[in-house]
């Protein structure tokens, strides 16, 4: 039983990654709308991550 549970768990992130689906509304902005989140980056520290 402990052997199946594990098992379950473990594919827990493949579901959830899975069930994600979505827009990418980052295509959608506006250039106005980019060059104002690139500002507000460019300002913030440690701006290099994951995006």
């Amino acid at each position: 039983m402990r052997l199946i549970f594990s098992i379950l768990f473990l594919l827990l992130p493949v579901w959830a990654q899975a069930a994600c689906t979505g827009t990418d509304l980052r295509k959608a902005l506006t250039p106005q709308d980019q060059s104002w989140i690139e500002a507000r980056i460019a300002d913030a520290p440690f701006v290099e991550g994951n995006h």
